[in-house]
Order: C-alpha cells, then structure tokens, then sequence
C-alpha cells in the first residue's frame, strides 16, 4: 500500500520537483558544486520535463544552465530494453566546457562521480536500444575554452569559442554507430568574433576523423557554399591549424565565399575583402590544394576556370601553382579593384592596362608568383599576345622565351594616333627592366607594322642591349622602305651617344603618308655624336647620296653634315649641304629662346600678355643661304617654290637688348602667287623695333599685280608706326598707306589710319585721318572710314564679329564701278556704271546676313550695256529672314526682277528667290559660267526659282536663249544658240537643242550640265553634228595639238569640267587645218618648267600635262580634204591624205596617237637657224604610222626640191666636157625614213624632163658621196657644184645670197595666198626669173598647171626674165573622184625626144590609171582575176550618202580598231 501511494504520489508535478531538489541537494553535497531545479514534470513513459536546471562547475562557473529541457518519448520498455526518444528540445540554455592544463574538463568530477570505479562485470543480457528521432535546440549558448592555450586570435579560436544564439533542428540522429550524425536544418549561431552563420542545412556525419556535409546549404551574411564538404582530421584539434592539418573535399556548386568569413578562421586573409564565386571539385589540403574543372569569379569582370594545383597557401610568395587555365577573363578595373581588396594596395596595374578592355587567357601557368613559366594566348581589346616565357623575378629579374602580337594595336595603347596595329615576334633572352641593369638579347620579327596609315612589312631587329648600350642591326625590307640600321646607341654616358650607320633606299614618303605628294627619298646616314638636343651636341650627322625622286623630277644632294663643337661662347652649330648652308655661332639655349623672343616684343609692347620664362643666355649670330630649295619643298610645302635661293643674317645678344635679322631672295612663290625681289631688314634697340620690307613686284593672279612694296614698321612703347607704299607714281594702281596701331592692356590693339592716298585706276582717292580701328574680344570696331574722290564716296563703320546684333555699315555715294575692274579682270569681268546705296553686314565672322538698299546706273558688263539695277535686302525681325528685291530697268522695260528671301542662319533651304528675265542681257551671268564659256553675249528670258544655300543652291526653271552667243573655252570654238532649255534642281536639261557655228552649219546637243558646283560644273552631253566647227585653237590655247577643225560626226562630254572624259567619233571636212608640233614640248620644257635631275640620275623627269585631268578618245577619219601640219625640229610638214587616226589623252595626262597617215601630196618646209627655208613637195604615197607617242612616229617619206639650174658645173665636178649648156630642171630627192623626230635621210638626183641627164651621170652619181654633195648642192645653192675641193669665195656669197632670196620669194608667196584668199589658185614665184601658177575648176577635179622660166644659164633671182623663155602647161582631169583614173594632156619644151627633135615642144595627151596594192600577194590575184571573182561572192556594199564638202576637223580610230581595220582587209 505504501508503495502504491509513493508511485501515486509520483504522478504529481510537485512531488516530482520536490524529489529532484531533494536530489540536486543531495548531489550538491555529493559533487561539491551547486546544483538547482526549479521543477521537474515526468510523465511516465512518455515525457520528462525539467526546468530551472543549473550545474556549476567546481570553479564557481556555470556549467549547464537550462531554463527548460524537455524529453518526448515514443517508448520506453525496461522489459525490452529499448528507449524510443521522439524530441530533444532545449530552450535558452547554455554550456560552458572548459579544458584544463591536466587535459581534463570541467565535466570530469561529474563523470568520476557516477563512475563506480571498476567496471562491473558484464552481464550477457540484452543491451538498451536507444534511438533518437529529433532534437531542437532554441537560442542558446555554447562555450569551449582550453586553458592551455592563451593564444589571442581575432577569428574564430578553437580553443576559445563561444557560440550564442545557436538554434538547429536535428532529425535521423545516430549517435550509436557516429559521435554524431544527424540531419540538420536551419543551424544557426552568432561566435563571437564576429562570425555569423545564417543557416545551414546539411546531411551531417561527425566522427572522431571525419566531419562530412552532404547536400550542403551553408550561408553567411556574406557567403553561400552549397552542394557537397567533408573534412578530414585525426582529431579535433587539428582544426587549430585547420589550413595544414584538415583534409578537405569538397563540391562546390553556385557558391560564394567572402574573404571576410574565410578570414575568422585564417588571420592570413584578414585584410581581403573579396567575394569569389565558386564552382567545381576541391581536394587536399588548404596549403596543397587541387581544383578540377574549378571556376572563380570575382569582382565584375574576373572569371577564371580550370584545373589548379596550388600548394604553399596562404604565404604567396613561397605558393607553388600549377595551373592549367581554360579560361581567365579580367579588365585594368576589376584587377584594380580586386586587388586592392585583396592586398590594400592600389596603383599596382599600370594605366596604360585600361587600354586593352577585357583581357582573357588560356593557357598553362607553372611555378611561384615570382619564378614562373607559362604558356598559351592572351586575347584583349587590342589584339592578342601569344607568351612562352619563363621567368624568375625573385632576384634581379630574368626571363627569356618568345612573346608573339598578333593584330595588336599598338597606337591606341601608346595613345598615338599616328601608329596603328602590329604583329610581331620577339625572341628575349635577359635580365633586368631597369635600364641601369637591364641585359638582353633581342630577335624580333614583325609581319607588319602600322605607321602613319601605312602597313610596314617584313621587319627585324636583332641586337644586344647590355645596361644602357644597345648594339644591333634593324632591318626593313618593305616595298615602300627599305631599310639596314647597324650600330650602337650608348646611354651610359653623361650624354648619350650615337655610332651607327643606316641605309634608307626606295622610301616612297607618298605611300607612306609623309607627304602628299609623290615622292621617293634615298639616303645614307652615318653617325658619331654624343647629346641630346642641340644645346649640347656635339659630333657630327651625316646624311649622304641623298637623293629625292617626284613624279617630274629627281634630284640628288651629295651630302647634308650636321656638325657640333664647342660650349659657352665657342658653340658653334653648322649645316653643310647642296640644299643649305647655315651656321650659328656663339651662346644660346635653343629650349628657352622661344620665351627670349617673347621678351624682345614684350619690350616694345608692355602690355602684351604672355608667359615668359627664364631664360637662359643668347648671344649668337646667324647665316642661312637656302641655295636648293626644291628638296625642302617637296618634303614640307610643295606649293612654295624660291627658285633662286635665299640668304639671311641674324645677330642677338639678350644682355644688350640686340635682335637683328636681314635678308633677301630674288623670287618666291607660293601656288600662283609670285613675290620678286624680297628684302627683309629688321633691327631692335633700346628704344624701337624697327621692320622693313620690299619687293619689286607682287603677282597675284595672272591679271593681277602690285609693283614696288615697301613696307615699314616701327614699333615702340606699345604702338606701331606702320607705311604700305605700292606700286610707283606712274603706275594704274598705287597706294600710300600710313597708319598707327596702339597696344592696351583693355583692349587687343587699336588702329588709326593717318592721311593716306590711293590710286586705283590712275585715280586718286583720300583716306581722312580720322579713321578708327579697334580689336577686342574677337570684334573689330570700325571709326570714320572714308575712302573719297571728287564726288565719289565709299564709308565704312560698325563692328566686324560674330555676333547678329554687330553690324558693319557701308554706304556707297556716286561710286564708279570701274574702280573694281582692276580685280575682277581675273574673273573675265570689266564693269562700268555708278554705284549707290548702302549695305549692312551682321555677324560678318559667322554666318553673315546682310542688308542693302543699292542702285547702279547705266550697268555695263564686258562692254554690254545691261541697265539699271536696284538691290534692296530687308531684315524681317519677326522671321529673321532677308527679304530681296532686285531689278534690271533697260530702255524703260524690265528686263530682270528676282523677289524672295534669305536665311542665313538656317542650315538648309537659306535661300527661297523667284527669278524672271526677258530679254535680259547674258553678259551677266559671265562669272557663274566663265570656266565653261567666254565671249557671252545675247539675251535671256526665264522664269526660275532659286532654293538651297549660297554654296549648294537648288535651281529650277525654264531658260530661253535668244541670240546667245558664247565660245567654248576648251576648243575656242564660237557657237550661236537660240533655244529653250529647263533647269531642274541645278541640272540643265538639253533636249535636242541646236547649236549654229560662224559658218551656220548646225548641231545638236543632248544631255545635262549639273551646276551645282559652279566652280566645277559636271557634263554629260553628246552632239551629233554635220561639218561642225569642232575646234578653232592655237598654240597658245593647246601646245599638243590645235587648229581649225570641221568635223562631221560625234562628240560626248562627260564628267567634271576639271577631270573631264571626252569621247569622239568623227569625220574632218574640207576646211580642216590640223597642227600637231611634236617639238612643242621640248619648248615648253626649256622655257616654261624647271626640273632637277642629277648629273649621274638615269631618271627621266615627266613633263608637266597641260590637261589636267582631261581623258579622250579621239577617233578620227581624215580625207584630202583636209590638211594636217607637223611641225618637227626639221621643219613643217603639211600634207593632204587619208588616215584613220585614234587620238588619246590617259589620265595621267600623256598624249599617244595611234594610225597611219597615207599622204597623197603635200609640202614639207625644210629650216635651218630661221635662215634657211627651203619648201619640197611631198610625193605621193608616203606614210606616217603612229604607236603611241607622237614625236616616235615611224615615217617613209620622199621629198623633192626642184629647181632650174645651169648643168655646166656638174659637168666640171663630173670630169667631163659639157654636151650640153643651159639651165634644166633638176630635183634633189630627200628620202626620209625611221624615227619622225630623228629620221634617217638619204638622197638622190632626178631629172624629169631630161632623163638623159641621168644616164649621162650614171657612174658619176653611183659614188654615194658626189650624190650627197650634189644634192645638198641644189637644196642649199639652188646649184650644182663642180666640187674643185678649193674655198670658192663667190660660192659661199652664192649661197647665202640664194638662201636670202628663196626666203623672200617663200614670204612673198604666203602674202600673196593670204591677201588674194583664192582657194582654187595656187601661186609659186621663185625667182624674178621663174614663177608657176596652179588653177583647180569643178571641185577640184580639173587642175591646170602652167610655168614660165628664162632658159639662160648665167642668171640669179634678182634677174628679170628676158627672151629666152621656155614655158609649160598641163592639164588634168579626174574622170574618177577617188583619182584612180585620170586623163591628162600637156605642151612641154622638147628634151631630146628622138621623134621630132627639131620641134621645140610637144603636145601630149593620155590616160593614167592607178591602183594600190597592200601585199604583192594581193597584186597577182588581181592580175589573174581572182579578186575580182572574190568580189562578186560578197553582199552589195550598202551605199553611202555624199554630203558636199567644208572644212573638216580630225578623228583618230582606237589602236584595236586600227588592228581590225587591217586585219579585214
């Protein structure tokens, strides 16, 4: 009963908890500590509740304090021995274990207490089961503090931990096979140092050497490692030294590790702050770590992945790696950033890195941070680098391997804009970076290198740099360079010095982009100086066999010597070369003498603001003599030309204040404008600067020059006395310009000009001497400018700047036009008429708007008298735009009104004009169209709009041209034109419209001209035109080729006026004179062009083209009609024939011909020093073929000299006794044959109306040399010779006589011919004593020849014929037009003919039949008739219509077309 009331009175809480004090009580005594229960809740079987637990440690510390511990049970069976724990909960507690020095707890006494000392024997029952299914632990507390160790640590110490706030729930817990394991979930704890875990969620093994967390989830404030972790240990204090002595294995996936939270465990990281993402497999521990397919991403741009092996951590510098990288990615600001978080440190990546964007590696990567190899390709923004180098940085540096750049851009990484991209391989071989140390070997080879836009290929340097020598070869082999530098640069000296020699040959500074025009330089370059400015160098600088090659010239210098000696006031500095001479004696400092020069003006201008510094002493004097200018110019300023040198003086001295530079050239120009004779003379003093300067004469344009300048400059105590004298007192144009320009501190400059005359047309104009002008913040303010003559005035006033409100006011008060023709002759304009009105010009430095209220009276353009105009421009303040007026008045009626508007503010659409004209005179519009036409005149109508801008202005309309006549400037050709034609958008449309030349034959013309550029205006017109007047030029106008041509056929012109394309087909007409002077171009050469071409240079210097830009293809077809002359250093030729000619003008501006000339007669007008002028008739059949060139044409010509002389002294040189006495006929034969312009001429003698003759002299003449003799007898004597080999006196007197006299009877024929203007008559006089006469009837197919001759044989020219006259006549008619078959009949003197020997002349009568044969081959099958058979075979010819003839043009077929011409035939 007692016992069934004690385990009633059990059930109770409260007999519970008494019972547990009465034990904690008891086990206080027992333990000796203090050991409390608040209360106690068993409910049997199935739940133990204790609350208020307290255990205290025998140091007074407490051991076990837990508000509430609560024990859920599923079973608890005593029979079976099994104990089935459902939950585990612990709320608000806390444990303190501490470990003593001994190696025991603070537990121990309690596990000593219940240990009942020897193990009882152990009986054979059944052990306990006890399982555990869940344990919750809630905010509470953990301490462990190992007394042995008072090591301080601000991480995590293992040895003295003190976790708070710890909470987990763990399920599936197994203590009986593990220490623990368990699943945990949401484990969560505050250490204090700091360390947090958030959550961790893991399938936990914790054993006595193993601790392993499958499906990881472990997360920090800043971290996050998920996946798979498991630790390996001997024991748990190896976690003391947790990087050598746990194992660790690992899974990352989608991780994130800071360095923060790594840095509570290892003080190694205490100063990164870096996050790393992490994906991959780890193995081993911290300080022999491996990574397989491991990836790390930091920052914002670093990424790295690949197998690592890394051992030695965390001391980098002694950490081996071994990694092998499929991938690392950064830029210059993540690597910046993280490793300033990672070390502290910044700056560490140099700034240039920033330049190469997002670089990646892959590749191998082996050995310490500091001695290292690695292998593989970098890619970057710039392009990619290929390393396998190996080096070791531990020491002095060392490296060596191959770095290879492929496409790298090397000008954007260095910032200069001038270099461009690279690939290159380098060979290296050294130690050190430092120059003072540096030891290297250096091979590269670059496949290309970017310089200027120009690609440089095939270039190696191969040398040895040894601390601050470098000793090596670079050589360039490219096609536009080539270059061998062999030598040494030594910086080991004080100053550097130079030994090397280099050879440049084939550099094409064109191609290379050092200038911009065509130009090839070679050179030498042999060094031995030491410095490094021209302050201090010393030595000298050779440049030699310098040799610069354009596209028309080539010139060599022999050498340049830049030579240096001395210091202080025994420096001198000298340049020696063909080009210049120049040398500076004396002190200076050529880095401070910029600020000297700054001092001088200051002097003169106090208030001059500029930044002077010190600088040093300048006392030298100066001679420069600029012998060659032509080498300077081509290199630096094409367009300025000093043909004759220049020479110049200096003298400074800064102690005494002295500044003086002299000198003069005799000629020098820039692009067209010449200035002849400069003079320069400046002094400076104390007190003034003086300048003056002079020339003889300034040529601006062709039209427009100044003569005698004299310009004088005296500046001082902040004002400029200044004088412009121009031109001299009996000169059209002068002027006399006095002026004073005043410096200020509030304002740029101020200039008053004084009382100055100027003489514009031989007229005087005053200039008052109260004009103001003022310069101030980028305006100029204009005072009272007046420039007046009698009752003529122009005013000036207002301010010139770039603001609108700014205007610029000119009035203008009975101004004569004329006043500006001395400008606007240079436009083909001269202007008459009285200007009034006024102009307002705002925001002139801008976009200038203007207004105007003019008037001229009784305009007059090139001598037409157009009328009144009247110009009125408003400004409109509302729109801001420019309302304009403007009218033409002629004779009462108005001939032009143009109303509209400008903006000139607006970009686009500033102009918005109706235009209307009736007979409105064209002269007007002369400069708009001059590069096109001359010689404008007639009227206009037309109704137009004008729209656009000033410089791209968009014009439509319709334009009608009545009576217009103009010449075409390019062929000098007038044309009359009365026509409409339309206008659309700037475009002129050519519908069919009709030109009419002065012989009003006709053409018509189709097409367009754009004008959109009024300066270069673009064509594209094609005339078809019949016996047009296709060219009307001079030598002047064309030097190739030129005359009048008429032309039936046709023309297109294409492309820009300045580059035009010129393509012709077509046919001459009678009327055609063709000129083509094949030594014009010689003349030009000597006289008009300069070139400079080295004695030893095989270079041959391109003429200057005349064109410009000009390409043709002249096709042309020329007939008897027409005549062609050639004029060659031997004389003129000028024949008739039949050609199918191509004529050609490339792009480069040379001129070929192409085509045979087969002359059917003509002349050729031998001359000699202007004093012999003989003229041969051409026999027919001769030919000209061209091939190309025009003076290598191929010719095969006959010319006959004939002349009536007395046959005796032929006799005599013959040996033999005259048969017969008196004067004959006899001609001397000039063959020519080979080159045109170097043909090779043999003669002959004839006879053609006494044949005996020539059998008589048979074996005389076979001799080659009496032939000769004879031949050039009669061309130059008119006589033969008798060849006695004695100095005849009278015959020299003969002949230069006979010379005079043939030259006077050929000036009197040509006087004759022009003044009669008979083209059917033919008149030849040759003497006083022998004249004949050619008369040609029914176009040209009756020709009547008849002479008359005195047949005594002592005569000279002068003699007047007598009574012994002989006389021919002859007739003949062509009974086919083309002359193949002809009847002829004559009346001739009697020579020897055997039949009627007592008559004294006959009469003959016949029929000539002539026919041509190519081949001989072609000659027998027409004798045989084959030909003519042949002929029957082949289709009808389709008949061709014959218009009447006129005066022709010439056409040139293509050299192809020629080729198939012949080929057909």
């Amino acid at each position: 009963m007692l016992a069934a009331s004690l385990i009633f009175a059990l059930q109770f809480k409260s007999v519970q908890t008494f019972a547990a004090k009465k034990a904690a009580t008891y086990l206080s005594k027992e333990l000796d500590t203090k050991i409390e229960i608040t209360s106690l809740y068993i409910k049997p079987f199935k739940l133990i509740v204790l609350e208020g637990l307290y255990v205290q440690d025998r140091d007074k510390d407490t051991l076990l304090y837990t508000p509430k511990f609560s024990v859920d049970l599923n079973l608890l069976s005593l029979k079976n021995k099994t104990i089935d724990i459902n939950t585990i909960q612990l709320d608000s507690g806390s444990f303190f274990l501490k470990r003593y020095p001994n190696k025991t707890t603070n537990l121990q006494f309690i596990l000593d207490y219940f240990n009942s000392g020897k193990p009882k024997q152990k009986t054979t029952g059944k052990p306990y089961t006890i399982t555990l299914e869940k344990v919750i632990v809630n905010n509470t507390s953990f301490k462990y503090k190992n007394l042995n160790d008072s090591t301080f640590t601000t991480g995590v110490n293992f040895n003295d931990i003190a976790l708070s706030k710890l909470n987990a729930v763990l399920t599936g817990i197994d203590i009986n096979n593990y220490l623990f394991k368990a699943k945990v979930r949401g484990l969560s704890f505050e250490e204090r140092s700091g360390f947090k875990l958030n959550n961790l969620n893991a399938n936990t093994t914790i054993d006595t050497a193993r601790m392993e967390f499958a499906d990881l989830h472990l997360e920090t404030d800043r971290s996050l490692v998920s996946n798979y972790l498991v630790f390996k240990y001997k024991n748990f204090g190896d976690f003391s030294d947790f990087i050598n002595k746990v194992y660790v294995k690992g899974s990352l996936k989608n991780s994130t590790l800071d360095s923060k939270d790594i840095s509570y465990f290892t003080t190694a990281l205490k100063k990164m702050n870096v996050s790393f993402k992490l994906n991959g497999n780890i193995s081993g521990y911290v300080n022999n770590i491996n990574a397989q397919k491991f990836s790390i991403t930091a920052g914002q741009a670093t990424y790295v992945k690949g197998d690592f092996k890394i051992k030695g951590l965390p001391n980098l510098d002694k950490t081996h790696l071994d990694l092998k990288i499929e991938r690392f990615f950064t830029n210059k600001k993540d690597a910046d950033n993280l490793i300033k978080r990672t070390t502290g440190l910044s700056g560490k990546i140099p700034l240039i890195a920033q330049k190469l964007g997002n670089v990646s590696f892959t590749g191998s990567f082996k050995g310490l941070i500091k001695d290292f190899e690695t292998k593989g390709e970098i890619k970057t923004g710039l392009g990619r680098l290929i390393p396998d180098i190996r080096m070791n940085l531990l020491n002095l540096p060392a490296y060596s391997g191959t770095v290879k750049a492929v496409d790298f851009n090397l000008g954007e990484l260095l910032d200069q804009k001038s270099l461009g991209r690279t690939t290159v391989t380098a060979k290296v071989d050294g130690k050190g970076f430092n120059l003072n140390q540096l030891k290297d070997k250096i091979d590269a080879n670059a496949t290309y290198f970017d310089l200027k836009g120009y690609r440089y290929t095939n270039i190696n340097i191969n040398g040895n740099i040894i601390n601050k020598l470098f000793q090596g070869r670079i050589k360039i082999n490219d096609p536009n360079i080539k270059l061998d530098f062999n030598g040494d640069i030594n910086l080991n000296t004080t100053l550097p010095s130079f030994n090397f020699n280099a050879s440049l040959t084939g550099v094409n500074l064109h191609k290379l982009h050092f200038s911009k025009d065509t130009l090839q330089l070679d050179a030498d370059l042999n060094t031995a100086f030491t410095g490094n400015n021209l302050n201090n160098i010393e030595g000298k600088l050779e440049m030699n066999r310098l040799r610069f090659t354009s596209s028309d010239s080539s010139l060599v210098v022999n050498s340049i010597v830049l030579s240096a000696d001395g210091i202080g006031s025994s420096r001198s500095i000298a340049i020696n070369s063909d080009i210049l001479e120049a040398k500076i004696n004396g002190q200076y400092d050529l880095n401070t003498l910029p600020s000297y020069f700054k001092s001088v003006v200051k002097r003169y201008i106090p208030s001059l603001k500029t930044d002077i510094r010190k600088f040093g002493l300048q006392e030298f004097n100066f001679y420069l003599n600029i012998k060659d200018f032509a080498p300077l110019s081509m290199l630096l300023i094409p367009d300025l030309k000093i043909p004759k040198g220049a020479v110049f003086y200096g003298r400074f001295n800064s102690n005494d204040s002295l500044a003086a530079i002299n000198g003069s050239s005799e000629l020098i120009q820039y692009k067209k404008i010449k200035v002849n004779n400069f003079i320069i003379d400046e002094s400076a003093a104390s007190k003034a600067l003086n300048l003056f300067m002079t020339a003889d004469r300034i040529d601006i344009t062709d039209s427009l020059y100044i003569q005698n300048i004299n310009v004088a400059n005296i500046l001082y105590k902040d004002s400029l006395a200044l004088n412009i004298k121009l031109s001299d007192k009996d000169a059209n144009n002068q002027l006399d310009l006095n002026a004073l320009v005043e410096f200020g501190t509030d304002t740029l400059a101020k200039l008053s000009l004084l009382p100055s005359d100027f003489i514009i047309n031989r007229e005087i104009w005053k200039v008052p001497e109260q004009v103001k002008l003022r310069f101030d913040k980028r305006k100029v303010f204009v005072q009272g400018f007046e420039l007046l003559r009698n009752d003529q005035l122009l005013t000036i006033d207002g301010i010139i700047s770039d603001q609108p409100e700014d205007k610029l006011n000119i009035d203008f008060q009975n101004f004569t036009l004329v006043t500006f023709n001395s400008l606007t002759k240079a436009a083909g304009v001269v202007l008459g008429g009285r200007l009034n009105g006024k102009v307002a010009l705002s925001s002139v430095l801008k976009t200038a708007k203007v207004e105007s209220q003019l008037k001229i009276d009784t305009l007059v353009v090139n001598n037409t008298g157009v009328g009144d105009l009247k110009l009125v421009a408003d400004l409109d303040n509302e729109t801001k735009l420019v309302n304009v007026t403007m009218d033409i008045t002629k004779d009462g009626k108005k001939t032009m009104n143009i109303q509209g508007t400008y903006n000139a503010s607006a970009e686009i659409n500033t102009l918005d004009l109706n235009v209307s004209m009736e007979d409105n005179e064209l002269v007007i519009f002369t400069p708009a169209i001059r590069s096109l036409v001359s010689n404008v005149k007639g009227k206009v109508s037309a109704k137009v709009n004008v729209s656009g801008n000033i410089l791209d202005p968009k014009i439509n309309g319709t334009l009608s041209l009545k009576d217009a006549h103009l010449t075409v400037n390019y062929l000098r050709t007038p044309y009359r034109i009365t026509d409409n034609v339309a206008i659309e958008n700037s475009v002129i449309n050519l519908d069919d419209l009709e030109l009419t030349d002065i012989n009003d034959n006709k053409a018509i013309a189709t097409g367009t001209v754009d004008l959109t550029n009024l300066q270069n205006p673009v064509m594209d017109i094609s005339i078809k035109a019949t016996r047009f007047m296709a060219l009307n030029t001079t030598a002047k106008d064309n030097p190739i080729y030129y005359g009048t041509a008429y032309a039936t056929g046709t023309f297109k012109f294409r492309g820009p006026i300045k580059s035009m394309n010129i393509d012709i087909n077509a046919k001459t007409e009678a009327g055609t004179v063709f000129n083509i002077p094949l030594n014009a171009s010689e003349t030009i050469g000597n006289n008009d062009y300069i070139t400079f071409v080295a004695k030893d240079s095989s270079f041959t210097p391109k003429a200057q083209s005349f064109f410009q830009g000009l390409v043709m293809n002249f096709d042309l077809v020329v007939d008897e009609n027409s005549q062609v002359n050639i004029i060659t250093n031997l004389g003129k030729l000028n024949g008739r024939g039949n050609a199918t000619l191509n004529l050609k003008i490339t792009s480069l501006g040379d001129f070929e011909m192409y085509g045979d000339y087969l002359i059917s007669s003509g002349k050729f007008q031998l001359t000699a020093q202007d004093f012999i002028n003989k003229i041969f008739d051409l026999s027919q059949g001769g030919s000209i073929r061209w091939t190309g060139d025009p003076s290598d044409a191929l010719i095969n010509l006959k010319a006959v000299y004939g002349v009536r002389t007395d046959i005796s002294p032929l006799y005599q040189a013959a040996g033999r006794a005259a048969s017969s006495t008196g004067r004959v006929l006899a001609e001397a034969i000039m063959n020519l044959s080979g080159n045109l312009a170097q043909p090779d001429i043999s003669f002959d003698i004839n006879f053609p109306s006494d044949t005996y003759f020539k059998d008589e002299f048979q074996n005389y003449f076979s001799d080659v040399n009496n032939k000769n003799t004879q031949a050039l007898s009669l061309i130059v004597r008119r006589s033969f010779s008798p060849n006695t080999g004695l100095v005849n006196v009278q015959a020299v007197n003969s002949t230069l006589f006979s010379a005079g006299t043939e030259l006077f009877f050929n000036q009197l024929n040509n006087i004759l011919a022009q003044s009669l203007n008979l083209n059917f008559v033919d008149l030849n006089i040759r003497s006083l004593n022998e004249a004949s006469a050619s008369l040609r009837l029914l176009k040209d197919r009756l020709v009547i020849t008849g002479g008359v001759t005195d047949r005594r044989a002592e005569l000279n020219d002068l003699n007047i014929i007598g009574n012994s006259v002989a006389r021919d006549v002859e007739l003949l008619y062509l009974l086919r037009k083309d002359g193949s078959l002809n009847l002829r009949a004559s009346n001739r003197l009697n020579n020897r003919n055997f039949l009627n020997p007592d008559q004294e002349y006959i009469s003959a009568i016949g029929l000539l039949y002539r026919q041509d044969f190519e081949t001989l081959n072609e000659f027998l099958r027409a004798l045989v008739g084959k030909r003519r058979r042949d002929e029957r075979q082949l289709p009808a010819p389709i008949p061709v219509s014959k218009s009447p003839s006129t005066p022709a043009v010439i056409i040139l077929p293509t050299s192809t077309e020629s080729s198939e011409k012949k080929t057909s035939k």
